[in-house]
């Protein structure tokens, strides 16, 4: 009974045994048959179909450049990048001590020629008066000196004839000696005082002259001066600053501010990677939008390639878009 056992569990060892060696034999024989696939092909991954998807910043266009027109340090920026400006609104002032100075020592002379201008004139009308008055003093001792000449002549000729008494005759001649002297001394103040107002005058025009050179002087200090105000030259959008607060400007440095114009102009610039940038051509179409404000199938065309900076531009009926925000560019490639 025992040895029946034995071959039996024999017989099913055997039998494992060589269905494991039959299916090994199968797995090989499959495993010849298959054939190996290549990879499906990659597309690049920003590229959908016909079309190229990319992103990039929205510029002008147009844009005008704002320049200092003096030296000195900036000392403020009076509008933000983003911020619309109108022509002749304030963008900037520019610091200069040296002109600041000189403007100030102008009004400091101007207002001393001032002074003096105003001296002179009240002195001629004080001139005037007294010289008024010494004339008039004086006529009235010419119209003695010519009564007391009169009864002196009278009176010599008389007395030559014996015909009048000595004491007569010597008071009419002392009358007149009087008469004339005080006519001399009236009469040369009168002239001197006329004298004076001519020397005033004189005077006060060349002090005019000089407070209209110190004038002159003032306004061109004033107008250096109006020129530390960096005036916006167009209406449009603030978009970059070329300098900081506290950074020294010249007048030979480059623009200082940027200002858009033609808003309705814009351009995408996109940089793709190369072997996007390599399927891109000038005069390809394309579409724009600007995911924040919900626009979306502006027209547009590639308009150059700058190295590895494609240019695409468009125009914009919504005023809303502007530059430095961020568009989304599908260009149609072949």
């Amino acid at each position: 009974m025992r040895g029946k056992w034995i071959l039996l569990a024999a017989a099913v060892i055997l039998v494992a045994i060589a269905a494991g060696a039959l299916t090994r034999l199968r797995n090989s024989a499959a495993d010849k048959n298959t054939v190996s696939l290549p990879p499906p092909a990659q597309t690049p991954s920003n590229s959908v179909g016909a079309e190229l998807n990319l992103t990039g910043v929205i510029r002008a266009q147009r844009t005008v450049s704002v320049n200092a027109e003096i030296e000195g340090t900036i000392e403020l920026f009076s509008a933000e990048i983003g911020q619309d400006v109108f022509e002749g609104q304030m963008v900037a002032r520019i610091g200069n001590p040296g002109l600041e100075n000189a403007q100030q020592l102008a009004i400091e002379a101007v207002a001393a020629i001032q002074n003096r201008v105003s001296g002179i004139e009240s002195s001629i009308i004080a001139a005037r008066l007294e010289s008024s008055r010494a004339r008039a003093d004086a006529t009235r001792a010419k119209l003695e000196y010519d009564r007391t000449q009169k009864v002196a002549e009278r009176q010599h000729l008389l007395n030559r004839e014996g015909a009048t008494p000595r004491l007569v005759f010597e008071k009419a001649q002392n009358e007149f000696a009087n008469s004339k002297a005080e006519f001399g001394s009236l009469d040369e103040l009168a002239r001197q005082s006329e004298e004076r107002i001519t020397k005033l005058l004189g005077d006060l025009d060349r002090a005019r002259k000089l407070l209209s050179e110190k004038s002159d002087d003032l306004e061109e200090a004033k107008t250096e001066m109006g020129a530390s105000e960096v005036l916006a030259p167009v209406d449009g959008l603030l978009t970059a600053r070329k300098k900081q607060v506290g950074d020294h400007v010249a007048l030979d440095d480059a623009a200082i501010l940027e200002i858009a114009i033609d808003l309705g102009l814009l351009e995408v610039t996109i940089e793709p990677k190369p072997e996007a940038l390599a399927r891109i051509k000038a005069g390809q179409e394309a579409l724009i939008s600007v995911a924040e404000l919900a626009v979306d199938g502006m027209q547009g065309e590639v308009a150059e390639i700058q190295r590895n900076l494609v240019i695409v531009r468009f125009s914009s009926p919504d005023p809303a878009v502007k530059p430095a925000m961020t568009a989304g560019v599908r260009i149609k490639i072949e």
